[in-house]
């Protein structure tokens, strides 16, 4: 993961929460856990190659989920190695199950404009304008999964200088969302744009304003000088996964989500949205 900051930025964005593990004065274990909500995940989750086989990420799991209770969280989630059964073993203990694979998707940035009229990015908005934003952002996660809040990878994109949100407007109604990573101290590798989560509002137009979401998603690389455009599907998602295929995204690498009690949580075949849980 050379090149990205995955820690801080979800530390010091107040969606979440870190726990570690300590021998003496030495940190030697930690894991970071998101908090969406309704809907919560974690990773990465890192051992001291040192304290390996010690029973230390057993410790950071009970730890994990004491928090995860302790949000109320409904549903849960993490993005592992798919070829590892030592991975899934231990996160079998705590009750998560692999479901889908999980396929982090690239793809070379072109010259191209959104074809979407009613696109706008977060950063352009006036202040009241986010707070009105923020409020439809809300709602469009109850939408796809009762309770689903985003909100804070929003602001923090915004605030932590992270990247921005772009937004698919049907006149007042929010249609679709993309948290977009980039530059120094995000999530996104050196000349990315990493679409870190995207979402569609379920209705029969769906995949239409998914696609142009991705548009806009890539014009806004293309903007940046940015070179590649990356964004992970879990291909429960069906539809989305091969809309993305269609538009010239290709498999980079494979991984796969393990959920809490085997709880699908808002993977369907007909969901149109981007997450990888790394």
């Amino acid at each position: 993961m050379a090149g990205r900051e995955m820690v801080r930025t979800r530390c010091e964005a107040n969606m979440g929460t870190g726990v570690g593990l300590w021998s003496d004065d030495r940190l030697i274990g930690s894991n970071v856990l998101t908090n969406w909500g309704a809907f919560g995940w974690f990773g990465p989750l890192t051992i001291d190659p040192t304290y390996w086989d010690r029973g230390g990420a057993r410790v950071l799991l009970e730890q994990t989920m004491a928090q995860f209770e302790a949000w109320r969280t409904r549903a849960m989630g993490l993005y592992t190695f798919s070829g590892s059964s030592k991975h899934h073993h231990l996160y079998e203990q705590f009750d998560f199950w692999p479901r889908f694979l999980t396929v982090i998707l690239q793809k070379p940035v072109g010259t191209t404009t959104p074809q979407h009229a009613n696109i706008a990015a977060f950063s352009k908005l006036r202040e009241r304008e986010r707070d009105d934003c923020l409020a439809s952002v809300r709602d469009l996660g109850d939408a796809l999964f009762p309770g689903l809040d985003v909100r804070s990878e929003v602001r923090a994109a915004y605030e932590r200088g992270l990247g921005d949100t772009l937004f698919v407007w049907s006149g007042s109604t929010l249609q679709a969302l993309a948290v977009c990573h980039f530059g120094v101290g995000s999530e996104a590798e050196p000349g990315m744009c990493y679409v870190k989560f995207a979402a569609v509002r379920p209705r029969e137009d769906a995949q239409a304003n998914f696609i142009a979401l991705l548009t806009a998603c890539e014009a806004l690389a293309a903007e940046l000088g940015l070179t590649t455009i990356e964004a992970g599907v879990n291909v429960e998602r069906a539809q989305a996964y091969r809309s993305m295929l269609s538009r010239g995204f290709r498999a980079s690498v494979t991984g796969v989500q393990m959920f809490y009690r085997n709880d699908p949580a808002y993977n369907t075949p007909d969901a149109f949205i981007i997450d990888d849980l790394r």
